[in-house]
């Protein structure tokens, strides 16, 4: 596994993707439903 920074991935990609969720906004609960993807009940 490499490790990257995000101005890195951002700089690879020919510039910042707003389809990507951000590590920081993943951590501080402010995700979209499709950055979660499809839920299912346990049962």
């Amino acid at each position: 596994m490499l490790k990257i920074d995000r101005a890195t991935y951002d700089g690879a990609l020919g510039g910042p993707d707003p389809n990507k969720p951000y590590l920081k906004d993943l951590q501080a609960g402010r995700v979209k439903p499709a950055d979660v993807g499809g839920c299912s009940p346990l049962r």
